[in-house]
C-alpha cells in the first residue's frame, strides 16, 4: 500500500517548525533538519511515483486482440521487442489499464517502427518480480518506465497506420527512434 500523497509535505513541514523553534540551539535545530530532509525525499520519491509510475497488471489477460501505438522497437534473435502505448484493453477498470506494453512478436510480423499503429493477438502477463535476493529486480524497472505488463504474441504484428498516414503526428522522439 503506498502511503498517502500529503504524508511527504506534512512529515516536512512538521519538522521545519521544531527547526526554526530550535534555530538557537544547534543540536536540536540539526536533528529537525535531519528529519526535514528525510520528509522531503520522502515527497520527492512519491513525485516520482505520481508522475512516473504506471498501472501494473495484476492478473493475466488473455488471449485479446490488442491494437495500440508502437513506442520502441528492439530486434531480437528471434522477433522483436516492441515498447506499445495500448488502447483500452477489454475486461479492465480505466484505473488497471497500463500505460504502456512491453511485448514480443514473431518474426513474420509487419516491419514495424516508432509511432506505427499495430494490431496484434497477444498474452499479457503482471511483470515478474524480484527472483534472487539482490537481483535484477524487473518490476521496479519497468513501474519507472512505465511499463505495466509483459507478453507475447500469438502469430505476428499487423501494421495499421504508419507515421505519415496517421493525424496523430509522430513528434521528435519517434523521429529520432527511426534515425
Amino acid at each position: 500500500v503506498e502511503p498517502p500523497w500529503w504524508l511527504g509535505l506534512a512529515a516536512t513541514a512538521a519538522a521545519l517548525i521544531p527547526a526554526i523553534v530550535f534555530r538557537r540551539r544547534p543540536v536540536l535545530r540539526n536533528a529537525a533538519l535531519a528529519l526535514a530532509f528525510c520528509g522531503a525525499g520522502l515527497a520527492v520519491m512519491q513525485q516520482a511515483r505520481w508522475e512516473r509510475g504506471a498501472a501494473m497488471l495484476e492478473r493475466r489477460v488473455g488471449p485479446v486482440a490488442l491494437t495500440g501505438r508502437v513506442i520502441d522497437v528492439d530486434l531480437l534473435d528471434r522477433g522483436w521487442r516492441v515498447i506499445v502505448a495500448p488502447d483500452p484493453l477489454p475486461g479492465l477498470a480505466a484505473s488497471e489499464q497500463p500505460r504502456r506494453l512491453r511485448l514480443h512478436i514473431a518474426p513474420s510480423s509487419d516491419e514495424l517502427r516508432p509511432g506505427d499503429r499495430l494490431q496484434v493477438k497477444a498474452m499479457l502477463f503482471p511483470v515478474p518480480g524480484q527472483v534472487l535476493p539482490g537481483g535484477r529486480d524487473m518490476q521496479r524497472e519497468l513501474y519507472f518506465t512505465g511499463i505495466g505488463g509483459v507478453g507475447y504474441s500469438y502469430g505476428g504484428a499487423r501494421r495499421i497506420i504508419a507515421p505519415g498516414d496517421a493525424s496523430e503526428g509522430g513528434g521528435w522522439r519517434e523521429w529520432l527512434l527511426q534515425l
